[in-house]
């Protein structure tokens, strides 16, 4: 009896061993595509023009291979998000329209994974205005990005930049977030946030919410003049 628990003790250690294994071998596989995925797409990130339908489908089928082993890794998501944005950048009409759907999806399931990283909420912001969905949901993200990530800085000039844009749309405790946001660009860098706002063409808005910094003024004075 006891030599029959010990074979079953070792059939059970062999399988406990091959499931392991054929975890780890599914991890290295997705990451590996998942890894070829974020090349490609750091380096269209740094070119002037969009991604050609060739590229465009290079990195659909390296997402999709990296999903089959990698099924609800958060970074994968946002990697995915970006896709389908591009893809909707080079499409028109109900084509356009799915892919910024399906690029909201994959940053919702991203969030769900990975509740507590700001970018992709902004990522989510982002792509709710691209796809003219200023709504609720919209502002949470904006929200949910300075709670997150309130000293982050990229993400701060961010969120002045897309409040600023949507600020008439916005509700009182989103617009305080954004002016939470304005001022902590201001405290560093007021050179920063005059550009933020002069790229999203609010400089006149920024003029009318800023009136206690001395270079943001005197900005304003020779943009109105």
């Amino acid at each position: 009896m006891k030599r029959l628990i010990d074979q079953w003790k070792a059939v059970l250690l062999v399988l406990l061993l091959l499931g392991l294994i054929i975890m780890s071998f599914s991890h290295m596989m997705g990451g590996f595509h998942s890894f070829l995925l974020a090349e490609h797409m750091d380096y269209w990130s740094g070119q002037k023009k969009d991604p050609s339908g060739e590229d465009l489908l290079k990195m659909d089928t390296l997402y999709n291979q990296a999903s089959n082993y990698l099924l609800y890794d958060p970074e994968l998501l946002q990697f995915g998000g970006h896709l389908s944005e591009w893809q909707a950048y080079t499409s028109d009409g109900e084509v356009k329209r799915k892919f910024f759907s399906e690029a909201l999806v994959r940053y919702r399931e991203s969030i769900d994974e990975n509740p507590m990283w700001p970018y992709v909420r902004f990522d989510l912001a982002k792509a709710k205005i691209r796809a003219s969905e200023i709504d609720a949901e919209f502002q949470n993200a904006l929200r949910e990005t300075m709670r997150l990530g309130p000293n982050e800085r990229s993400l701060q000039v961010g969120v002045v930049q897309l409040g600023l844009l949507t600020w008439h749309l916005l509700g009182d405790s989103t617009r305080e977030v954004v002016l939470m946001a304005v001022n902590k660009v201001l405290k560093r860098n007021p050179k920063d946030l005059y550009r933020a706002s002069k790229d999203y063409k609010r400089v006149e808005l920024l003029c009318s919410l800023v009136h206690d910094n001395d270079w943001i003024n005197k900005a304003c004075l020779t943009e109105l003049e």
